[in-house]
């Protein structure tokens, strides 16, 4: 301890404060005849009086010209017999997931999780006692108190890890969604047909007794009005017959679900473009746009001159994340148009002409 000014030389100095404990005065004497300076290398000290001190934390401010480089506070009560400590043997140890088996002590043990106090973390017991939140031990590690000393084989679960494991189930099956569509709308060549001459199978097959066959020309089938693109289509795409509104609402819970706000406020803006008949090809290019800028406002608008962004930034500004998430929606909504036939545009049935024929003239 060091202090300014110099104390008397006769080795009787009084009690004095030298600082607070939880704001109680915590007097103390000089043990040498002579205090050190400001620049010397500290004086040692003893206290005048017991200072009594319940368990838990205490707050310790040292008092105007006083400069504390230690203090040592020692217990008065007689000491207790410690116990034998019990064996432990760890089974599993995850990141938030701990599971130890524990031999009999002779008395109350600690159970240590290793990592720093949360009070997110639990423990229980092999018959699901829950032995309540973490207290802190050895100063800084979240730990629970077993009291009877028993064996037991307890398990320590940080909480928030159950929520986190949902939700990357489901983020798993919403990109597994997505490839389902994707593929659902790849587009797909049509098989080719055999152009002029008979049908293969119509050479090859057996004339039936009593059945005369006639040729004339070609026996292919008929073509199929349709599109080629529409009939290879068809059979592996009966969702397109849904109505319109119904493959838009679908899509704005999608967008919504696998995204949030920003989603939904992208997936409805795609709608209304699309309804308005805007290409496909425009509404990718915009979602790609959208996606670029998203990286230069979390650059710039978050980061420093250096492009360096810190996570207090990225914790109070979520833009970068909802224009990235919205222009994602765009690009998808775009390239999965891209792939569908364009709709045919019905043209004006005029009624057909009223053409008189002519009789013709007996002979």
């Amino acid at each position: 301890m060091r202090r300014a000014a110099t104390a008397p030389a006769n080795g009787s100095a009084t009690c004095v404060e030298v600082a607070k404990v939880d704001g109680k005065p915590l007097l103390m004497r000089p043990s040498a005849d002579r205090l050190a300076g400001r620049s010397g290398s500290g004086t040692a000290w003893e206290g005048c009086d017991q200072l009594p001190l319940a368990a838990g934390d205490h707050r310790i401010e040292p008092s105007d010209g006083f400069t504390l480089d230690s203090l040592n506070l020692a217990d008065q009560r007689s000491g207790t017999a410690v116990g034998t400590p019990p064996t432990v043997r760890i089974e599993q140890d995850d990141s938030s997931a701990k599971r130890i088996r524990v031999t009999r002590a002779t008395g109350p043990y600690a159970v240590l999780a290793g990592t720093s106090i949360d009070p997110r973390w639990r423990a229980t017991l092999e018959d699901g006692t829950d032995l309540g939140a973490p207290v802190l031990v050895d100063g800084f590690s979240a730990g629970w108190i077993v009291p009877d000393g028993k064996p037991h084989t307890i398990e320590l679960r940080f909480t928030p890890q159950r929520w986190s494991n949902v939700a990357l189930g489901v983020s798993a099956g919403v990109v597994l969604v997505a490839i389902a569509l994707t593929l659902m709308v790849w587009p797909r060549r049509p098989k080719p047909r055999p152009e002029g001459g008979d049908d293969p199978a119509d050479r090859d097959a057996a004339p039936t007794p009593g059945v005369v066959t006639v040729r004339t020309g070609s026996h292919r089938a008929p073509p199929d009005p349709r599109p080629a693109v529409q009939r290879t289509r068809h059979s592996c795409q009966s969702w397109r017959a849904w109505p319109r509104p119904a493959k838009e609402v679908a899509l704005v819970a999608l967008a919504t679900f696998a995204v949030g706000a920003a989603g939904f406020v992208a997936s409805l803006l795609a709608v209304l473009l699309l309804r308005r008949g805007v290409r496909p090809a425009r509404l990718l290019l915009a979602g790609a746009v959208v996606v670029g800028l998203s990286m230069v406002v979390y650059l710039l608008g978050l980061g420093d001159a250096l492009g360096e962004v810190s996570a207090e930034a990225v914790a109070h500004s979520l833009w970068p994340h909802y224009l990235a998430g919205g222009g994602l929606v765009l690009a998808l909504v775009g390239a999965l148009r891209l792939g569908s036939p364009p709709r045919p545009r019905t043209a004006p049935v005029h009624p057909p002409a009223d053409v008189s024929t002519p009789r013709s003239a007996d002979a």
